[in-house]
């Protein structure tokens, strides 16, 4: 029976289009029903690709994907927590993407030993994105590069770390420094639509913490 053609939602999309064909192995971590790997494999990636899934059913799921597209042995799926599934495999790109930022940089700091033989990191946190930029500064990684996605009407980034050093303000942790200097349109459209949001809460209320992230999300719009 003819395999039907793995067509990846927008975001996994733009995910995709972030993967160096040129460095290998490729590990993706919580893979889901791994149609980001399928998709990596059928367009022509040359390298290792493993998929990783850290509970059972979502786990078995993966396998089942990997199995019907006939790629056993081509994709190797593990099961296990994070970048602790690596082992003693050798792993040079990771992507980490649909998690909280918390859950990633957890991942991160508890595999601080393997860190340093991984060159590039793809990561699409869905929420704490401040924490996560302060964690990949923390464990010596620069963020090379930077886009907003929108999905379902909510915004979030792509973040491509790499080794070496950064220094960003407390706007551009927040926000991410290269969507600000790049004029990111989507970063622009969420904080317009985040700043309406507030203002039509402080037209009926005070509220002093609102306040404040209005004064930071203009602060963000300076650089529009």
């Amino acid at each position: 029976m003819r395999k039907k053609e793995i067509k990846l939602s927008p975001r996994l999309e733009k995910i995709y289009r972030e993967i160096d064909f040129s460095i290998s192995p490729f590990l993706d971590v919580g893979s889901d029903h791994g149609f980001l790997p399928i998709y990596l494999y059928k367009k022509g990636f040359q390298g290792k690709i493993y998929a990783s899934e850290v509970i059972k059913g979502p786990y078995e799921k993966l396998v089942n994907s990997i199995n019907e597209y006939e790629l056993n042995g081509l994709i190797e799926p593990l099961f296990g927590d994070g970048l602790k599934v690596v082992g003693k495999r050798e792993i040079k790109q990771v992507a980490i993407c649909g998690m909280g930022g918390n859950t990633i940089s957890s991942i991160l700091k508890e595999s601080k030993d393997i860190l340093p033989s991984i060159e590039k990191f793809i990561l699409e946190p869905q929420t704490d994105y401040y924490l996560l930029r302060m964690t990949l500064i923390s464990l010596n990684f620069k963020i090379a590069k930077e886009v907003y996605i929108e999905e379902s009407k909510h915004f979030y980034p792509i973040i491509i770390a790499t080794h070496g050093q950064e220094e960003m303000n407390e706007i551009e942790l927040i926000y991410g420094k290269y969507p600000l200097i790049n004029k990111d349109p989507l970063l622009k459209k969420y904080l317009i639509s985040q700043l309406k949001l507030i203002d039509d809460i402080l037209s009926n209320r005070e509220d002093e913490k609102l306040k404040s992230r209005k004064s930071t999300i203009l602060k963000a719009l300076d650089y529009f």
